[in-house]
């Protein structure tokens, strides 16, 4: 088993180092500095080498630090008035329950796996077990340094910071010996990049109930929060057994895997066509890109508004509880709102913002075709499919804003903070931060097309600017800013992208807007 763990690292390596070297070559303006031999030169693989290393280290404890900082300590600070220890605590074990049924590993498919498993043929449950108890081991060593940290910064008690390592590896593996017993059952593989609704219904309830109740003043005492520790962590001995011994992962992995293949494969042709609507009385009068665009939204209906009115719902449904709560304990949630800052919208704009989800629609199911023709690159149609596009998602963005707006608009009404002009201010600045988002991911499409027949990102330069508000924006929601200065800066910045974005479009797309292999 040793020697599994040992030769799975090795591949996983290996992939990480190829990815490293790949996203080196695509840069933009380095790799026209390369030399053809680049992925050849042993000094640039032992350079790749050290940084997957890294990597691996860094991800260990710096992962779990943001994940400490966002969820603990940060949000503890909105609660100035309860004792942290016990809050920490509470938020502890409500979280703990979340990540362990959206974060198993297991149930994770991935690339590696799929080669190791598939390619290699190595054994499924050497391969599962060993690499589990890997990352087991790394979870555990990340949790007690921020354990150690949170203690010394809020003052826990010396046992339960004792207890928090080992509390979040044994509910991790409870849920995966849950989950194991689920498929002998059923032989139905959870798979952890495909949420249902269910899922998706608990995630909702258990982050309401660890930061909703605390307003409502219900916090889990740390006798009770220890009492449910323990118990998570006895049931692991269980729990190990049952990881060791399960005898089906051979055919558990095997069904979890199909969509880790390098390219599109019948089973995502089929899912993909499952959301498309071939209704014959499904037409359009309009000509030419208009007519193209859209017989691909009313086909696609399903796949574009979904998402988009499922996060409107469930900002209506979110700001009916935050109503009830402003009605049951004013003063505790108007000392929460006391800190609302609006550059929180730029944060929430990015989060519900639907242009990826688009993107990828457009290349699976349009582009991934069309883009095979030379009449489908040329500059003009290129540019003008862009605007119709843009105008388009940002039709789609555009109701979760209003949601969100509005809905920001009652709760402070309802609590007597901020004034009129400051309400139509939040709705007008959230469906600005929207119509940017809808220019930024439209705009790295055209530019990047990271996608690649098996729609894999395959575009270091994607990701690093699809991640790199989520710092910004951290930043951002700690500035106390006017309403009023703010909306003007946004909407400023937001006509100012607009016109880059055309002009960058115009420019490069028909270089740039390609397929990739």
């Amino acid at each position: 088993m040793i020697k599994t763990l040992m030769v799975s690292l090795l591949l996983k390596n290996t992939y990480q180092v190829n990815c490293i070297m790949y996203a080196i070559k695509q840069t933009p303006i380095i790799k026209h500095f390369l030399p053809d031999g680049f992925y050849g030169s042993y000094k640039v693989k032992c350079f790749a080498n050290v940084l997957s290393v890294l990597w691996e280290i860094i991800s260990t404890f710096a992962v779990k630090l943001i994940y400490f900082g966002a969820m603990f300590l940060w949000a503890i600070s909105f609660y100035p008035a309860v004792a942290k220890p016990q809050l920490f605590f509470h938020i502890l074990i409500f979280l703990t329950v979340l990540g362990s049924f959206t974060n198993t590993y297991i149930f994770k498919p991935k690339k590696d796996k799929y080669y190791a498993l598939m390619l290699l043929r190595m054994d499924s449950r050497y391969y599962a077990v060993s690499n589990y108890s890997y990352y087991i081991l790394k979870t555990f060593i990340g949790f007690a340094a921020m354990g150690a940290l949170s203690s010394c910064l809020i003052g826990l008690p010396i046992l339960q910071s004792v207890l928090i390592p080992f509390f979040v590896v044994g509910l991790k593996l409870d849920v995966v010996a849950i989950l194991l017993k689920y498929y002998e059952r059923t032989g139905n593989a959870p798979n952890e990049d495909k949420i249902n609704y269910i899922i998706w219904g608990l995630i909702f309830l258990l982050l309401l109930c660890t930061y909703g109740l605390p307003l409502l003043g219900v916090i889990f005492p740390i006798e009770l929060s220890t009492v449910l520790m323990a118990l998570a962590i006895a049931g692991s001995i269980l729990s190990v057994y049952k990881v060791c011994s399960f005898r089906l992962y051979h055919f558990l992995y095997r069904q979890i895997l199909s969509q880790a293949i390098c390219s599109v494969t019948p089973n995502e042709y089929n899912h993909a066509e499952q959301a498309i609507s071939f209704e014959p009385n499904i037409y359009s009068s309009k000509k030419g890109a208009d007519y193209l665009n859209a017989l691909f939204v009313k086909r696609h209906r399903k796949v574009l508004w979904r998402s988009s009115n499922q996060i409107a719902l469930g900002c209506m449904a979110l700001t009916v509880v935050l109503l009830l709560i402003s009605y049951l304990c004013p003063p505790k949630m108007q000392l929460v709102l006391s800190k609302w800052s609006p550059s929180f919208l730029f944060f929430m704009m990015y989060l519900v913002n639907r242009g990826g989800n688009f993107t990828k629609a457009l290349y699976m199911n349009c582009d991934y075709s069309l883009l095979n023709y030379n009449f489908f690159k040329k500059a003009d149609l290129v540019f003008k499919l862009f605007i119709i596009r843009l105008r388009e998602l940002i039709k789609i963005n555009i109701l979760p804003a209003l949601s969100i707006g509005m809905g920001l608009g009652i709760i402070m009404y309802a609590n007597g903070i901020g004034k009129v002009t400051d309400y139509i201010l939040w709705i007008l600045l959230a469906m600005c931060l929207s119509a940017f988002f809808s220019v930024h991911y439209l705009l790295m499409y055209y530019l990047l097309q990271p996608y690649t027949s098996g729609t894999d990102v395959k575009s270091g330069h994607y990701r690093i600017l699809e991640i790199a508000p989520f710092f910004i924006f951290l930043r951002v929601i700690k500035i106390k800013i006017s309403s009023i200065f703010l909306g003007v800066i946004s909407i400023g910045m937001c006509v100012l992208y607009y016109f880059i974005a055309i002009s960058l479009v115009r420019k490069y797309s028909t270089d740039t807007f390609r397929q990739r292999v």
